[in-house]
């Protein structure tokens, strides 16, 4: 991977050295703008908590990105600024290279997140308010559907609409097929673990749940378990 295989639009994630250092919680949003040789490249001036925030020469940082449903991250440094139209700029020299901190598609993310489904037979149930909805958690989470561990079989294929909290303020509805299912024991009780595969699910909710996932990939990351 090299900085010129990173798309224009890409979005950012960039954490400070020194916030690290000082133990400080800042996510920086920026955006990849173009290659400019081998090591070096524009990224659009970051922005923290709506406003643009100052990157000086010699900052040095950590960049996350997401191509191909793969999180990759990479350090470097600030070298200079500009203006290009009216988009404010800085460049950046890779320091290093480039590492892929997870290599399958559509990672999939051990986490317990609440989830309501229902079965469904067409897509036009969405308001059908005599089909009561369940209550779980998620095993695991990625960009392309959800484990859950139920107690009753669903059959393959089946239709679920879904309502997956990812935080207080954030929920993220969506339809899906259930792509697997594999009986197993706890305790001599038989269970089942459902995968399912999003079936019809809007760009912003996907990206929201990949958003999620990355969030929490990093936090990991930052206490050294992957």
């Amino acid at each position: 991977m090299n900085l010129s295989d990173i798309g224009i639009g890409t979005k950012l994630e960039l954490e400070l050295h020194s916030d690290i250092e000082k133990k400080r919680k800042r996510l920086l949003v920026s955006e990849f703008e173009w290659h400019d040789g081998n090591n070096s490249a524009y990224i659009a001036v970051p922005i923290f908590e709506g406003n643009y925030f100052p990157m000086h020469a010699g900052t040095v940082l950590n960049v996350y990105f997401i191509k191909n449903d793969n999180l990759y991250m990479f350090e470097a440094s600030v070298t200079g600024r500009k203006t290009e139209g009216n988009i404010s700029l800085i460049r950046i020299d890779l320091n290093g290279n480039i590492s892929e901190i997870q290599r399958r598609q559509f990672f999939r993310f051990d986490c317990y997140v609440k989830i309501k489904y229902r079965r469904v037979n067409s897509f036009n149930e969405e308001f059908n308010i005599n089909i009561p909805y369940k209550s779980t958690k998620t095993r695991d989470l990625s960009g392309g559907g959800f484990c859950m561990v139920l107690e009753d079989k669903m059959d393959l294929g089946a239709l679920l609409e879904c309502q997956l909290e990812l935080d207080e303020n954030r929920t993220v509805n969506f339809f899906g097929n259930v792509a697997r299912v594999v009986k197993f024991y706890i305790d001599e009780e038989i269970r089942y673990d459902t995968g399912v595969s999003f079936t019809k699910i809007k760009f912003k909710d996907r990206e929201a749940i990949i958003n999620y996932i990355f969030k929490e990939q990093r936090k990991l990351i930052k206490k050294g378990l992957i």
